[in-house]
């Protein structure tokens, strides 16, 4: 496990309340109160992302895109048009 040090000093740098490494499902490092209830609101969208991509890539989750922007109903307002005042 050579670097996780280096990890942890990194991570120490951004002064977070916890932190911890999962690795197939088991904690191999972690540092810091990690079982203190945290507020992550502002972070939701991101993980969230990451954790949808993670799937698609994995093939858990297909996406199908149909056409275009423009090809879809837009209300007749295409993409980069002004609106009607």
């Amino acid at each position: 496990m050579q670097g996780l040090g280096a990890v942890e000093e990194a991570s120490k740098a951004l002064k977070p309340r916890a932190f911890m490494i999962v690795q197939d499902g088991k904690a191999v490092a972690r540092w810091g109160d990690v079982s203190a209830k945290t507020d992550v609101a502002s972070v939701r969208k991101s993980l969230l992302s990451a954790l949808y991509g993670i799937a698609v890539s994995e093939g858990r989750i297909e996406l199908r895109v149909s056409g275009t922007l423009q090809k879809m109903a837009t209300g007749g307002i295409r993409p980069h048009t002004p609106l009607p005042s």
